[in-house]
């Protein structure tokens, strides 16, 4: 009777343990606000906070997001990242992620409208290819035309947008850029 009380435990670690690895893959600045909102004791108001605080350098940085107190935040810590990727690198508990190796940068050039470009680093969007404005990383939103380093920064420290019409109230987008870009980008 003890040994199959054992073997139920092992058992039941056995599947906790993947279900635990699963849940870490929780990217803070690349999570869609529903993927967000699945952890647990986090809701609508609580996950706008974590994408309005993006981008987080180490997980610790999630317990300066109003709505998270030390209890939220060990609960959470684990099953939650920064990396880039966070299907296969989650943070370590209590550890900032490792920073990502640089990159090469690309010569700057000024286009017309002033905004400055990495000379070939801008890839073109495919035709119907969409952005979502809340959670796309910064080199993304560069891809946008009219959209270059300090535009993308700009519509980062907005987030989250209701609609991508909300675009228009971040500074230096007004009607020309965004009916350049409103075929490109989504807010939901």
């Amino acid at each position: 009777m003890k040994l199959l009380k054992i073997l139920s435990k092992l058992f039941f670690f056995a599947f906790l343990f993947p279900i635990q690895l699963v849940l870490a893959a929780t990217n803070l600045n690349t999570a869609t606000q529903s993927e967000i909102e699945a952890l647990p004791g986090v809701g609508p108001k609580v996950a706008k906070d974590i994408m309005a605080a993006r981008p987080f350098k180490s997980v610790s940085d999630l317990k300066n997001v109003k709505g998270i107190g030390n209890a939220k935040f060990k609960k959470l810590e684990p099953m939650v990242s920064v990396g880039a990727d966070s299907s296969t690198t989650p943070a370590a508990p209590s550890q900032p992620a490792a920073k990502a190796p640089e990159k090469s940068v690309a010569p700057v050039e000024k286009a017309a409208n002033g905004e400055a470009h990495a000379q070939g680093g801008k890839k073109e969007l495919a035709q119907g290819e969409m952005i979502n404005i809340n959670t796309a990383s910064k080199q993304d939103l560069q891809r946008l035309p009219g959209i270059g380093d300090k535009k993308a920064d700009a519509i980062i420290q907005a987030r989250p947008f209701k609609t991508t019409e909300d675009l228009m109230k971040v500074k230096g987008i007004k009607q020309g850029i965004f009916n350049k870009i409103k075929d490109h980008v989504t807010a939901g």
